[in-house]
C-alpha cells in the first residue's frame, strides 16, 4: 500500500520531503504528491509543509 501526500509550498526537491518516497506525480496536487510505503508521522508532515491525499485521477 501507498500513502500519498500533497506538497503545499514547494514542489518536490532536495531536502523538501522526508526521505525514503516512492514516487512522485507532479500533474496532482498544488506542487505534486509524493507516495512513502510507510505513513508520515504529524510532525513529518507539519516540519516539510504536507498534507495526506485521497484524490487520484487515472
Amino acid at each position: 500500500m501507498k500513502y500519498w501526500y500533497e506538497m503545499l509550498l514547494r514542489p518536490v526537491s532536495i531536502g523538501c520531503q522526508p526521505k525514503g518516497f516512492v514516487e512522485v506525480i507532479e500533474a496532482e496536487g498544488r506542487h505534486g504528491i509524493v507516495a512513502y510505503e510507510r505513513e508520515l508521522t504529524v510532525e513529518e508532515l507539519d516540519d516539510y509543509d504536507m498534507k495526506a491525499w485521497t484524490v487520484l485521477a487515472k
